[in-house]
């Protein structure tokens, strides 16, 4: 792992370790990873990796796979996104499980397309299922009280948790672009930072973006008066959030 470290930089690039070295095993194959406070190291007999959360992990057979957070300066390493993880290889899920060591998956999709698609299952990683609607409508993600609650609990979730996650849907666009954005403006990130984040995935319309932004201010004033009225997040999940991500 030193010679990684070193490789990817060292503690100029990577920072210095804020956990122990850990390892899974899957399919009878082992890895190893550590956390840095700038980024993560991977060695397996797959392939070996040092990167930084800005940059993200690479994955062969899950897309859209970044750090949510990172790259606008928010907290790195403890918030990813990705699309669905049906067809990650053995060198992603043992990098993703080590990532996400004592964390969880949070999967927003439908349960139709979990039972068609299901993710890979990965050691030492919770899974939590978010049913969401497959709908690209960004209103119905203000006008929907289902939709709602289902958002508004997963951040209530990530609030009070304390270990990495990922979240994601099927294309890692619409519903998870959505919830990133709130979580985002949770912490305080500005409108250019949380499109900028919105639009690093492919096929990724602004329009969207702006016509669930629209909707909110129709129906709720402001994002702040979703956040609390629309989604249910208290002060105190606010707070909490801003805590662990800002």
């Amino acid at each position: 792992m030193e010679a990684q470290w070193q490789l990817g930089g060292g503690e100029d690039v990577l920072g210095e370790p804020t956990a122990d070295q850990s390892r899974v095993t899957i399919e009878g194959v082992t890895a190893y990873g550590q956390r840095f406070a700038k980024g993560f190291v991977f060695w397996s007999p797959l392939g070996t990796e040092a990167f930084t959360y800005e940059e993200g992990p690479t994955l062969t057979g899950v897309d859209n796979a970044r750090d949510a957070l990172a790259g606008e300066g928010l907290e790195g390493g403890l918030l990813f996104r990705s699309a669905r993880q049906m067809d990650a290889s053995l060198k992603d899920q043992l990098l993703l499980a080590l990532l996400l060591q004592g964390g969880r998956v949070i999967d927003l999709r439908s349960t139709p397309e979990v039972e068609e698609y299901p993710d890979a299952t990965l050691p030492g990683v919770e899974h939590l299922d978010v049913p969401i609607a497959n709908t690209t409508n960004t209103k119905r993600f203000v006008e929907d009280a289902d939709i709602r609650s289902a958002f508004g609990q997963t951040l209530e979730d990530l609030a009070s948790d304390s270990g990495p996650a990922v979240v994601h849907c099927t294309l890692g666009r619409d519903r998870t672009g959505w919830l990133v954005a709130m979580l985002m403006y949770a912490v305080g990130a500005t409108d250019e930072e949380v499109r900028t984040e919105y639009l690093r995935t492919p096929t990724a319309k602004a329009s969207k973006l702006e016509t669930g932004l629209e909707t909110i201010g129709e129906e709720y004033g402001s994002v702040s008066d979703y956040l609390t009225d629309g989604l249910g997040l208290s002060a105190d999940d606010l707070a909490a959030l801003k805590a662990r991500f800002g």
